[in-house]
Order: structure tokens, then C-alpha cells, then sequence
């Protein structure tokens, strides 16, 4: 009889970013010219928030939800790695990046290569800023379980769930939700040796869904014209 683990993790991007980046999303609001003046007005901030900026721009409480973000992910690691699974199956949502106008299922398993990897910090200009340090061209190695992906889709298939798969990726190496999720469960750069099975969600694209998320945001400074 098989067993099944169940874990839950955030992908919340700024998390990559080092700790003096996590108040990022703060300051981008206190920017944002939709955003009311009084609530840029410190005079009128819970003294929650007053306590946490201190008198270092609130680098100190970062480097605080740092560490415990760390530790927190290295105790989920410990559960996964003494369960010790055949393969990881990771539900995640792939908002406009590997799905887009062309084709956009509502969900998809991805059944990749035994060994493949991505580079999450590669943009073209000497890396992304991360945590870790690592440079543009780090790969973050991964294996894939076609095999099981496919049993799974033809499962769902055959019970009358009309199931996208995929064997490679379109328009993106692989949804952030997925990567940050094995970049953090990796804390400590030890690899990750378990074959995974990303299970995308469609989160929304342009058109009808799109019109329902994008008021969503209010607090966020207006997105350049063409952006998604």
C-alpha cells in the first residue's frame, strides 16, 4: 500500500532576495502613487510595523524573518528527507510564464527529463541578486519521472478529467512557483535527489481572467504599457 505525505510551502519571490531585500514590497507601496497619502504617513502606522523598522530601516526584523523562514524550511526538509519518497508531486500556479496566449490549460502535469536543470538566477547581466550568492549561470539540478507522469495523467483520463501533460517546457524554463519551492527546500544546498512532478494550476492571463486579477493589486505602482 503506497503512502502519501502531504507538506505545504510558500514560493513567495522576495524570499530569494537577501534579507536587506525583504522589506522591498514595503517600500514599493510606500511609492506607489495609487497608493492614499496617509497611509505612506508613519503618524499613522500600527506601532507593530513602528517596532519592526526600527532605527535600521527594519533590517534587523528582516534578518529575523530570514533566519526563521530558514529554519522553518530546513524542519520541512527533515520530514520529507525521513519519509524518504519515490517522487515529489508539487502543485503550483504558472501565472503568464510558461503558459501564455497560445495554449493555457487549466491544469497540466509536467513529466521532464530524468536530469535536467534551470538557472534561476540567469538574467543576461551577471545574475540575479539572491541569497545564496550564486551567480547567473548556477543550475539548479533536478530529475524528472516521465513514467509516473504519465500514469498519473492517463489515471485522471481515464476517470473523465480532461488532463494536460507535458514533457518540456514552452515559454519558460519552469513557474516560479515550482522553482522557489526547490530552491527552499534546498536551503542549505545539499541538492535535492527526489524525482518531481510539477502540477500547474492556471493563475490567470490575458483576457477575461485577467480582468478579474489585475484590480486585485491596487497598492501597486501601474505596470509599463505591454506588461502583463
Amino acid at each position: 500500500m503506497a503512502e502519501i505525505l502531504g507538506l505545504g510551502v510558500t514560493h513567495w519571490p522576495t524570499l530569494c532576495m537577501p534579507n536587506e531585500g525583504l522589506t522591498g514590497v514595503f517600500k514599493t507601496t510606500l511609492r506607489a502613487p495609487n497608493v492614499e497619502a496617509a497611509r505612506k504617513d508613519p503618524a499613522n502606522w500600527p506601532a507593530e510595523l513602528i517596532a519592526e523598522l526600527g532605527n535600521d530601516d527594519g533590517l534587523s526584523a528582516a534578518n529575523r524573518c530570514g533566519e526563521r523562514f530558514g529554519n522553518d524550511f530546513r524542519a520541512i526538509r527533515k520530514i520529507l528527507d525521513d519519509f524518504n519518497p519515490d517522487l515529489v508531486v508539487v502543485w503550483g500556479d504558472d501565472q503568464y510564464e510558461n503558459f501564455r496566449e497560445d495554449i493555457v490549460p487549466a491544469f497540466c502535469l509536467l513529466g521532464y527529463d530524468d536530469q535536467f536543470d534551470i538557472k534561476p538566477w540567469d538574467n543576461s547581466n551577471g545574475g540575479k541578486p539572491n541569497r545564496w550568492g550564486e551567480p547567473g549561470d548556477w543550475p539548479l539540478k533536478l530529475k524528472g519521472h516521465r513514467e509516473a507522469a504519465k500514469y498519473l495523467a492517463t489515471g485522471l483520463i481515464e476517470r473523465g478529467i480532461d488532463m494536460a501533460y507535458a514533457y518540456k517546457p514552452l515559454h519558460h524554463p519552469m513557474a516560479h512557483a515550482f522553482t522557489n519551492t526547490f530552491l527552499y527546500l534546498d536551503w542549505d544546498r545539499v541538492g535535492f535527489p527526489y524525482p518531481v512532478i510539477p502540477k500547474t494550476r492556471q493563475h490567470r492571463h490575458p483576457g477575461a481572467a485577467c480582468r478579474l486579477v489585475r484590480p486585485l493589486p491596487r497598492y501597486w505602482p501601474p505596470r509599463p504599457i505591454g506588461r502583463h
